[in-house]
């Protein structure tokens, strides 16, 4: 039972950063070649692209280049003056794009002012677009040591968040150093405002929301969906830290959080494309699942069922407010764990937006061969319930463990049966009103550590009570918005 309980609470601490990708690269299917094992070392304080094979036990180093090099001659060497604007050659990128990123923005952005930008006298959205594009360019970004990178079968992509910029590098020969085969400003994908080339569409999304999602709350996503396409707002990007993996064969994906973007870009041979974008804030529209089971109420009432009995023994009356409200009581900031986490296998992404409790799988080759969103769920009532299985088991970890004590005592181990009332009272502090009345008391109140220990279980029983009482107004105020009409 105690192997349980620390089995739960080290789960619970389990967490890794997302955003930071790592820097030894595999191909992204998992494949080799041979009978040797291919690797890429991606070293972002010299620059350096290193590629190895492993056979045996032997690590033999393949060719080499620096990516830095490249990245100063692209920046620096113009290559048109627009209205006496100097592009540089990075901004325009690489001549073998499918769309190239200009090319998109006057494709997917509208040249005329919606009704309500119309009202509050700006400018289409490709105006302001390419405006802050000017401006964007117009500043130096000086190299900050950032890179994100992923690895293909035949290319690696090579991501400089600062300047905005993918690098591709073909490594189709891996005796030889890789080879620049293409660029992209990339921050010209993240304006795309709903979706370009991705399914499903909003229309698409609000006919599956499940039956449960009453009619106003559809209502609400659809007028929410209008207002994003509508626009008005800012068309500044945020400052870029995506996320980047690869897929089958050559498919990569970028997954900006700050400007809510996902895009997946593939090489092919020689020639690259801009495979999709999607503006994620369509998806985060989505309450609670989008073809994703159980349903949060099924799951819910199938819990209650398996724990009536404890539930009764506790006087504990659940209900959804009740457990998001266990959620929300029980996140604990740290600085260290990315909002946004992420992991691809083949060519399937999963994607959770931590604060949101919101867990989203995309597939690269979904419908039409481009970016599908396939399924959401908000998992707040999952790990709610998990939470709450734990608060409800609380009581008897903490008699196992005083059991232990008890079972000390009678060995004359009064020291080891001390550490195990400590134990067992921060775990379920207000077990300490059975402890100071039960048999324990006698044997172990003339050791030091007894009444500081009940003192601050007592103390902590009285904050967990507060904290209940927190809760529970935190679920009625939720009850009372939900019966007022809220969403």
């Amino acid at each position: 039972m105690r192997i349980l309980f620390i089995t739960v609470l080290l789960a619970a601490c389990a967490w890794v950063a997302a955003t930071e990708t790592p820097m030894i690269l595999r191909p992204g299917n998992g494949g080799s070649g041979g009978n040797s094992t291919f690797y890429a070392e991606v070293d972002a304080s010299l620059g350096t692209i290193a590629m190895y094979t492993v056979e045996g036990s032997q690590l033999t180093r393949q060719g080499a280049t620096n990516f830095l090099i490249d990245l100063e001659i692209l920046e620096g060497r113009p290559y048109d003056d627009r209205n006496g604007e100097v592009f540089s050659t990075l901004r325009v990128g690489s001549g073998n794009w499918d769309i190239p990123s200009e090319m998109l923005l006057v494709k997917a952005l509208p040249d005329k002012p919606t009704v309500k930008e119309a009202a509050a006298g700006l400018k289409p959205l490709r105006d302001r677009v390419l405006q802050a594009e000017t401006e964007f360019w117009a500043k130096d970004h000086p190299y900050d040591g950032v890179v994100r990178a992923a690895m293909g079968q035949t290319a690696i992509m090579i991501c400089v968040p600062a300047k905005h910029v993918l690098m591709f590098y073909e490594i189709t020969d891996r005796t030889k150093a890789p080879q620049l085969a293409g660029w992209r400003n990339y921050g010209a994908d993240l304006y795309v405002p709903q979706s370009y080339q991705s399914s499903p569409l909003p229309q698409a999304i609000l006919d599956a929301l499940p039956n449960d999602i009453k009619k106003d709350q559809k209502e609400a996503i659809d007028a929410a969906f209008k207002a994003q396409a509508e626009g008005g707002g800012s068309a500044a990007l945020q400052t870029s830290d995506p996320w980047v993996s690869s897929g089958t064969l050559d498919r990569f994906v970028l997954i900006d959080e700050a400007n809510k973007h996902i895009v997946s870009y593939e090489f092919s041979g020689k020639k690259l494309m801009m495979k999709s974008a999607r503006n994620l804030d369509v998806d985060l529209l989505i309450p609670t699942l989008y073809k994703s089971a159980p349903d949060e109420n099924a799951e819910f009432n199938q819990y209650l069922q398996a724990n009536a009995k404890l539930l009764a023994a506790a006087r504990i009356v659940l209900d959804l407010p009740a457990i998001k409200a266990l959620v929300a009581s029980k996140k604990v900031a740290s600085s260290k764990v990315s909002s946004l986490q992420a992991t691809a296998v083949s060519d399937e992404i999963v994607v959770k937006f931590v604060d949101l409790h919101k867990i989203f799988v995309y597939h690269l080759q979904g419908q039409n061969n481009g970016l599908e969103m396939v399924s959401m769920r908000d998992n707040t009532v999952d790990v709610g319930l998990a939470l709450q299985d734990v608060e409800l088991r609380k009581p008897e970890f903490a008699a196992v463990i005083l059991g232990d004590a008890r079972k000390q005592l009678a060995n004359h181990t009064p020291k080891l049966a001390m550490r195990s009332l400590i134990f067992a009272l921060k775990i379920y502090p207000c077990a300490y009103k059975d402890v100071e009345k039960g048999p324990l008391a006698k044997d172990l109140k003339k050791e030091p550590e007894w009444q500081p220990t009940l003192d601050a279980a007592m103390k902590a029983c009285e904050a967990e009570m507060k904290a209940r009482e927190e809760r529970a107004k935190a679920a009625q105020a939720e009850r009372d918005r939900k019966k007022a009409g809220g969403n």
